[in-house]
């Protein structure tokens, strides 16, 4: 390495400092990126281990605010194609029509249903959570 005389010694040490201050915008974009991902792994993984994500107090609230039961509810589900069945087994008797994904992979299960209280919408929705890959709208 050549010798750095006094009055380049500015010169050289602020090119230093640009070339860290550069690394370090570069290391901390790559940190949030890898952050980032992390995030959405973890989020995905989250979503795997539970089929529903709601509060039951919140929902039953919900429910009371929005409907004078007793009312005819309407429950929506999709679920994978070969689990149409496993849905329909714990799903209580009522007026249920289907429609298929575009790619027969889904099916869409609706159910309209009188109930009592806001305890059997969600009686319906407990019952129905455990089936993977089960969304209920």
């Amino acid at each position: 390495m050549k010798a750095v005389s006094s009055l380049e010694r500015p010169l050289f040490l602020w090119g230093i400092h640009q070339n860290l201050v550069d690394v370090s915008k570069k290391a901390s974009i790559v940190f949030t990126l890898a952050e980032t991902i992390v995030d959405v792994f973890r989020r995905r993984e989250n979503q795997n281990t539970r089929n529903m994500s709601w509060s039951i107090d919140g929902f039953k609230e919900k429910l009371e605010n929005e409907y004078t039961f007793p009312v005819v509810y309407v429950f929506k589900f999709i679920v994978p194609l070969d689990k149409k069945e496993q849905l329909e087994a714990v799903l209580p008797t009522g007026e249920m029509s289907y429609r298929p994904s575009r790619t027969n992979k889904y099916v869409s299960l609706t159910l309209k249903r009188e109930v009592a209280t806001s305890d059997e919408v969600i009686e319906v929705y407990t019952n129905a959570h455990h089936i993977e890959g089960i969304i209920a709208l």
